[in-house]
Formats: C-alpha cells, structure tokens, sequence
C-alpha cells in the first residue's frame, strides 16, 4: 500500500515526507561542517559568541550540531545493537527508489514521556542501552525548543498555536511538550551501483529532527552515504557529518514546521532542504527524532483544520489533504508502507504477530468464526486504528470500521475560586500530624540540567505509639484522576514499581460497582496496566480510608490508617521506608467509564521516609556519617544502610478473568523515570466474573483493553 504526503510524515509515517523535487544535480562542495555548541552551552546561553554564531548558522543552514559529552561511544553501541536487533527480528522495511532497502524498528514519544521500545529477548544489548540513548537525544531536543522560544521573534509571536477551544501552546517548549513525535531505527542497505539518491532533495515536516550520527556497521571509519544540504543561496554541499569532531554530537535540523507555527519566517529561520545518497554494499544505522505539534493544534495554514485531523485525511488518501498538509504546498513524495510478514498485522506504529490483547490468536478464519467481520488494529474497544495511532492496540476481531474516538479530560482546579486553598489545607495537615513532607515533581531524567522542581502535593503522618501503625494524609494540588503511594519493590522492574503493593485513590471510584474510593492493590510484576492487576489485593492492614475533593477541584485528600503495605510487610517506623508515588491529571471514573488515562499527564517521584522525624529526613549510616540533611536530633534515626531493606518482598499479582477495559495508571517509581501506567477500566469486572465482548458498552462500543505504546518512521 502507499501512502502519499509530506504531511504524512509530520503525523505518523517515515520522518522523510516534502520532498522537493531536483531537476539536475547541481556541482556540490565537499566538506560542509555545521556550527557546533555544547549542550551546557545552550541551555545556559553562557557564551554569547557561539550562541551568536549558532543562531546565524540555523539562519544559513538550518542545522547545528550539539555536543553531548560522552555520547559517542552510547552512540555507537546503541546504533550497533539496533542492527543486530533488526537482522534477527522481522522487522518493517521498505525498499527506496534507488533500490536500497530500509528497515525499521519505531519508537514515540508524546507529551515528553518516551513510549517503551518493544523489542524480543534476542535484543538484550538494545533493551539495555536505549533508554538511556533516547534520553540524551530527548534532553539536546528540549534545549533547543528552550533556544527557539527565547528568540525575540518567537517570543514576540506568542501563542504560537492553539487548540480549537483556544487553549494556547504559547512557547516552542509548549509545542514540544504536548507533541506527538516519532523515533526510528533504521538500517540502510543497497546492494545495486544505482546513481540515484536514495532520498531525493526534500524538508521534513516537523519543527525539527534530532539525529545522531550514523555508524557503518562493520567498517566504522568508513562513511556509507552522502549528505547533502543545500544551502541559502541555492548551493549544495555535502555535510561532514561523519567528521570526528561530531562524534558526541547530536545533529538538530529545522523542518518545515518552523516556517508554520515557530515564526521562523520573522526570525529569519529555515528548514534545510537536504538529501541522502547511499554507498553500495554497505550497511548504515541510523536514529533519528521528529519533533512534531499536537494533534490538537489548528494547522495556522489550513483553515479550522487540526493536524490530527490533517494526519487522518492524508492517510485516508485524500489527495487534496496531502497537498494540504505541506506548508509550501510542496509535491507530496509518495512513501512505501512498511511491509509486514504474512502472520502479523501493522498496529501500534510496528507489525505485530496476530495476538490479542488477552494474549489469544486471531486471524480472519477465527473471526469469523466468533461472528465478526474483522480482523483489524484495534483499541481497547474494539475501535479500528490505520495502525499508525499511539496507545495499547493490538490486531483484535471487530465489526467496528470507524477510527477511535477521544475520551473526555477532567475538569481542572477552578483557580479563580481556590486561590491559596491548597496552601491552606497543607498547612493545617501538617499542624494535625506529626511529621509531613513535601511531594516535590523533579521532571524527567532527560530535564535534569534545566527542569524547576514544584510541589504536587503532602504527605503527612501520625505515628502510633509503639509504632506499629501510621495515620497517612496525602494532600494533592487540584484535581486529579488518580493519586497513589506505594512502597517500593527492592527488585520490581521500573525503579522498584512493578510489584509494589499500593494504595491508590480515585476520585468517584466508591459510586462504581467493585471499586472504592481508597483502595489497596499491587502492581503486576511484568505489566503495567491496570487491567493486569485492578483485582489484585495485597493484604495490606487498611483501615479508615475516605477521599475528600475540596470544592472547586482545589485539592483532593485520601487519608487512611496503615498497620502493614501487605499481608508480608508490616508497617515499621524504626526503618525508613522507601516509597514511590504518583498522580494522574488524565481522567477519572465520572468524565471517562473506562479511566482511560495513557500516562501522559502524570508526576511521579519516589522519597525515603523517616515516619519518627517530624521532617521525615533519614540518616545515613552506612558510612559512620550522618545525613548533611540530618535528621532532627531529638527524633529517632532510623538505619540506611544504602542498600536498604524497605519493607517488601513482593509476592507476584494475577490479574484474574479476561483483561476487559483500562482504567489508567498508578504509582510510578523513581528519581529519574518512573514509568507511567494506562489504568484500566475494568470497572464492572473487579473481583467478579467477566461478561462477553458485546454485554459491555460505552459510547456505543464493545470493551477490551489497553496498555503502552510505540510509534513509527524517521527519516535519513
């Protein structure tokens, strides 16, 4: 199947949409080096000069090379392990007009929260090392969406973007948050001498792409293509890009997007039209990330048109839509669809084997044989996706043809009316318990050198007298779909989520049928979803649990006696104890019956407590020293021996019955990256038995399930 369009690209296929076609190829100068700047550079804009310069090559040449130290041998060893991931997996490739052939391994990214990389157990080095690698990448990203917003012309054009309903995405940074981008791995071969560029002359369509530089598997000093930039003035040049000085580089190239939503044309910005010719009987591995709007944006260029719904009539071949989607009415390049194997289906921006979400076999026979019309890509709802939509689809039987719909967001904090509330009850916690702190959001592992920590919300504490038992307040800032605090599993994947036992609260959960407003559950030990452990109960001693959501959606507070986490880890003060905790802003069970909350608008974090302290500061022992934070000297100092025995020896959950509806989320771990949860929406099957696929209904549609995501992709 082929899909035509530049805007294809800048919503979900390959990263090499908007081609400009070339007439001729016009004599081009070797040895083009883009101007480079540090990371620290850029974020802290300390050396005028090279921000200068930089600022005037971005002007010239639409590209710049940032420095990251350390990132070369990351780089390598990433791009060699994602070779060798994808020769030994079935994998999407697509062959290219000069007959080179490309394959894939797709990953996303949205609303910052990088999707999992889904690789198979043959893929260990890759598994081990992307996380980190994606990191890297996603931190140069972010700093330069921090650089482009500073530009008085960009700034002075604010909001850049809005949504239909006039919500604004006022900075580049907004724009580069709430996006929904596309990562790839690919692997380049050409086995033919063809002359032909292998990717002709032609702008991305995004606000830029972050790439990394590419590596010759096998022959790593050697180059395996050429890249050519042509310049302002209409001259071309090849880029050195594989020039030892680039080596802990990541390449940030303008796409097309500047020009359409960044007030690039008043900065004096451009995207690069640029060009890839491979060498023969080489292989080249590549990554790159395409920063895109939100599907939510209106399109500046066209009309009342979102660039969701842009994304939707490009794929749906309307070729009055693929014209539309390129900002300079560019001639659509048509693009090859990834093929997949015989036994897999395109679904969730890769091909998947033809299981469900319950883990079953499907095919068109077994289809048919249920009494269903379809095998197709599907949300948890049996809803149909073009394969290329973020979220838990997986190939399932249907009758539905229609594209998954959206679900309602919940009402936020009136701030008009809350004022200081929050601040209020905060206060007045911590004057009722003896102890409190803080639930302090530090940002990503990725935002570290520039993110500003906030408050989210308290935990207070009231300790009983032979400190046994604590009486737990946890306060949280406005409304929120969920919130939750658990007690870190010592060895749980995810820095110490799965596994944890956890009390979890949900705004309306007591008016559904098999859930409370507070309630214990523990998190599966290999799956993150709700739908893989709502039924779960971990035996914790919970006791005088009640939610209460302050008037105005100012805050909401679960409070609840604790004599144990679970039934195999006791409440005990002497120790401190490791915790992790989270909060969605997604969804709840009133606005959304299945809490279908993905994950993207969580914060997360993970604190050790000393309950005896009244400022819940433990001591470190482990080295005859005590904590430069301290404990109060007057308070018991529990032991921390650095590695901790916290509480928990985690037995595994079963998630009992059929997987039938996300609810979203949970507690999430971690100084760096907890990983979100999509709760699912199991709400009439907790602790009973399941009805058939047609017996539950919401918006018309029969239920499933739901979970984690992937995307598709990049170009050169």
């Amino acid at each position: 199947m082929v899909r035509k369009s530049c805007h294809l690209v800048l919503l979900a296929t390959a990263l090499q949409a908007a081609a400009i076609s070339s007439r001729g190829r016009p004599a081009t100068a070797p040895n083009f080096y883009p101007a480079k700047i540090s990371r620290s550079e850029l974020h802290q804009n300390s050396n005028r000069a090279v921000v200068r310069d930089v600022g005037q090559a971005l002007k010239e040449d639409g590209i710049i090379a940032v420095e990251v130290p350390g990132f070369d041998e990351l780089n390598r060893a990433v791009l060699r392990a994602a070779h060798e991931c994808i020769d030994s997996t079935s994998t999407p490739q697509a062959t290219l007009v000069d007959g080179t052939v490309r394959r894939s391994l797709a990953a996303s990214r949205s609303d910052s929260e990088a999707a999992p990389l889904d690789v198979p157990e043959t893929c260990a080095p890759l598994a081990a090392a992307e996380a980190e690698f994606r990191a890297a990448v996603w931190s140069v990203a972010e700093a330069v969406a921090a650089w482009l917003g500073a530009i008085d012309e960009v700034e002075a054009a604010a909001p850049l973007l809005r949504t239909r309903d006039g919500a604004p995405y006022a900075t580049v940074s907004d724009i580069v948050r709430a996006g929904d981008h596309l990562e790839h791995f690919h692997s380049y071969r050409k086995e033919s001498a063809s002359p032909e560029a292998t990717i002709d002359l032609h702008t991305d369509q995004g606000l830029f792409i972050a790439f990394t530089p590419a590596l010759t598997v096998g022959a790593e000093d050697v180059s395996a293509a050429t890249f050519t930039l042509e310049r302002r003035d209409g001259s071309r040049a090849e880029v050195a890009l594989d020039a030892p000085r680039y080596a802990s580089c990541v390449f940030v190239m303008l796409g097309d997007g500047v020009a359409q939503y960044a007030a690039g044309r008043e900065a004096g910005l451009r995207a690069a039209p640029h060009a890839l010719e491979m060498h023969s009987n080489v292989d080249r591995a590549w990554y790159g990330l395409m920063v895109l709007p939100p599907d939510a944006a209106v399109s500046p260029l066209h009309g009342d048109k979102t660039f969701g719904e842009l994304k939707k009539l490009t794929r749906a071949g309307d070729a009055d839509a693929a014209h539309v989607g390129c900002s300079r009415n560019l001639a659509a390049r048509e693009l090859a669809e990834e093929a997949c194997a015989a036994d897999q289906l395109y679904c969730w921006y890769r091909c998947m084997d033809l299981v469900n979400h319950d883990g079953d076999a499907v095919s068109e026979e077994i289809c048919a044989d249920q009494g269903y019309a379809h095998l197709n890509c599907t949300d948890v709802f049996r809803q149909p996706s073009d394969g290329f939509s973020h979220g838990d689809y997986y190939p399932q039987c249907t009758n539905y043809v229609h594209d998954a719909t959206p679900f309602p967001s919940i009402a936020p904090a009136d701030e008009e009316l809350c004022g200081d509330a929050y601040e209020a009850e905060a206060a007045a916690d911590a004057a009722a318990h003896a102890g409190s702190v803080d639930l302090i959001y530090e940002g990503r592992s990725w935002q570290a050198a520039y993110f500003v920590p906030y408050t989210v919300g308290q935990l207070a504490w009231s300790v009983s007298s032979d400190s046994k038992r604590v009486t737990i307040s946890h306060l949280t800032s406005g409304r929120v779909g969920w919130m939750a605090i658990g007690l870190r599993h010592p060895d749980g994947k995810k820095n110490g989520m799965n596994g944890a036992p956890v009390i979890m609260a949900i705004p309306g959960g007591g008016a559904v049928d098999g859930f409370a407003d507070v309630d214990q559950y523990r998190i599966d030990d290999e799956q993150s979803s709700f739908r893989h452990w709502y039924a779960t109960d971990p035996g914790a001693d919970l006791t005088d649990a009640s939610l209460e959501v302050g008037e105005g959606n100012c805050f909401a507070r679960a409070t609840y006696t604790l004599g144990s986490f679970s039934s195999e880890d006791p409440f005990d003060a002497s120790t401190c104890t490791d915790l992790i905790w989270a909060v969605s802003t997604d969804s709840d069970l009133a606005s959304d019956p299945l809490f279908l909350a993905r994950g993207m608008h969580e914060t997360r974090g993970h604190l050790r407590v000393n309950f005896l302290a009244a400022d819940g500061v433990c001591a470190e022992e482990d080295d005859g020293a005590t904590d430069d934070a301290g404990a109060t000297d007057d308070a018991p100092a529990p032991t921390d021996d650095g590695a901790l025995e916290p509480q928990s020896k985690k037995k595994s959950s079963s998630s009992s019955g059929p997987d039938t509806a996300l609810v979203a989320g949970v507690v999430v771990a971690a100084s760096v990256a907890l990983i979100a949860l999509g709760v699912a929406g199991a709400y009439l099957f907790r602790r009973r038995g399941a009805a058939g696929p047609d017996d539950l209904a919401v918006k018309g549609e029969s239920i499933e399930t739901e979970e984690e995501s992937k995307e598709q992709p990049a170009t050169d």
